[in-house]
């Protein structure tokens, strides 16, 4: 399914990648959120597209490569001390 997601928030130009696979919005700004709920909600092709990005983007996702994510930007903040 299309995503919607504040930018405070994880998975944020990750998994979720603004306009491809669903929104993501400044935390606490209801108009964006409206906005975008809208948009999905009077375009059915754009939640098709959206959904199956999201299917492609998740396919190749798994929790190994999740830790490995961490496990890379832990060692580049070690790095930088």
């Amino acid at each position: 399914l299309p995503v919607l997601i504040t930018d405070r928030c994880g998975p944020a130009g990750d998994i979720v990648r603004h306009g491809d696979n669903g929104f993501v919005f400044s935390a606490g700004d209801v108009e964006a959120l409206a906005g975008h709920l809208d948009a999905l909600a009077a375009d059915p092709a754009l939640r098709a597209r959206m959904a199956q990005r999201s299917r492609e983007i998740i396919a190749g996702w798994d929790y190994a490569t999740g830790v490995a994510g961490i496990k890379r930007a832990l060692e580049m903040l070690e790095a930088r001390r």
